[in-house]
């Protein structure tokens, strides 16, 4: 993850990574950005992905990108981060469709559900509770220590992580993929961006009224509180790019390779909120950690 006081980009060792069965003795390694801001920062990560690309990178499901994002001015105050919280567990649903299936619900012990762990609180074993009962402990929390205790109860492998908060002042969005592709990172970018802006001007999102309309329920939210068109170009075509991706993985023996990545998103246009801070205006200051190394 990017330290704080980073002024560059780095590439750094980690011995988690799990190498391919083909390349047993892989490079194992995790690319580092500095904290990122506006347009030129975006643009900074096409950069790097070409820069990076003679070295040949590749990615598997030990990897993952995470993003670290805090408020542009000052710090997280407890009201932003319950907003934020019970925004990203009300659609946390929608955003796995957005992920591979590796990442999805709690399929992975590295960005595990915040949702399901909120359901699982105060319920028999084996049990859920209602979403909209579980949703309540949040608005009910009167500490940020409470509140991370809720929806991180026991370390930082979460897809929303709030424990990043004493060590960096940040929270941590662990839940999309690795990839060494430039315009889904910035899709990543822009939308926990855009989910940080929402909230942290107060802007909760209501719950789907059908299950099987859950992402156009999410599309909606962030097209009517931020207004990033760049973003709402690329959801679509991102959810489109997985949905055929499985279906290409079913139709043949052994599963597939993984495309090149949701077509280039064009980081000069967008909304109101592509601005200073890495283009979430109030919650701006972006530390984007690309992890071409494990999960962890």
């Amino acid at each position: 993850m990017a330290g704080a006081g980073l002024s560059s980009w780095r590439i750094k060792s980690n011995n988690s990574i799990v190498c391919n069965p083909n390349l047993p003795s892989c490079y194992r390694v995790e690319l580092v950005s500095p904290p990122l801001s506006g347009t030129a920062g975006l643009q900074q990560i096409y950069k790097i992905a070409k820069a990076v690309k003679p070295l040949n990178p590749s990615v598997n499901k030990s990897c993952g990108l995470h993003v670290h994002v805090k408020p542009a001015q000052g710090s997280w105050a407890l009201q932003q981060l319950k907003t934020l919280s019970y925004n990203w567990c009300q659609l946390e649903s929608a955003m796995d469709l957005l992920l591979p299936n590796s990442r999805r619900y709690s399929n992975n012990n590295y960005c595990k559900s915040n949702i399901a762990v909120l359901r699982q609180n105060g319920a028999a074993a084996g049990q859920h509770r209602k979403k909209f009962e579980a949703l309540k402990d949040i608005t009910r929390a009167v500490s940020i220590a409470g509140l991370t205790d809720l929806v991180c109860p026991t370390d930082r492998y979460y897809k929303l992580n709030l424990r990043a908060l004493e060590r960096h002042g940040t929270v941590e969005f662990r839940a999309a993929g690795g990839t060494s592709n430039a315009a889904k990172v910035v899709g990543y970018v822009l939308l926990f961006l855009n989910l940080a802006d929402a909230s942290c001007r107060g802007s909760t999102a209501p719950p789907s009224k059908h299950k099987e309309y859950v992402f156009e329920n999410i599309v909606k939210f962030l097209a009517k509180h931020t207004g990033c068109m760049v973003l709402l170009h690329w959801l679509p075509r991102r959810k489109l790019e997985l949905n055929n991706r499985r279906r290409s993985s079913s139709s043949r023996a052994g599963g597939g390779s993984s495309s090149a990545g949701a077509g280039p998103v064009n980081v000069t246009g967008g909304g109101r909120n592509m601005r200073a801070h890495a283009t979430s205006g109030s919650c701006g200051c972006a530390e984007c950690r690309q992890r071409t190394g494990s999960q962890r």
